[in-house]
């Protein structure tokens, strides 16, 4: 998952990524996001956990907002996660 540039080979939720950022992955690091339907975005980590993951404070509205297309790329990248790894 921290490979943000390979996202686009495993999920087709994700056309391209381009990092906007030298170095590993970090806190504050920022990567442009382009995404089938939907202008490109900016996203920044702000947290980086090997267990999980959280929200910031308007991810639940904005996960409201976006919920249909959330839930059909959420179902694009497991698949995508599962034909991956069960390539290897």
């Amino acid at each position: 998952m921290v490979d943000v540039d390979r996202w686009p080979e495993w999920t087709e939720s994700i056309r391209r990524v381009q990092r906007l950022d030298d170095g590993p992955l970090a806190v504050g690091a920022r990567a442009r996001v382009f995404q089938p339907g939907l202008p490109p975005a900016v996203w920044q980590v702000t947290a980086l956990d090997e267990g999980g993951g959280g929200e910031g404070p308007l991810g639940g509205v904005l996960a409201w907002l976006t919920r249909g297309v959330n839930d059909r790329y959420i179902g694009m990248e497991a698949a995508g996660l599962k034909r991956r790894f069960e390539a290897t």
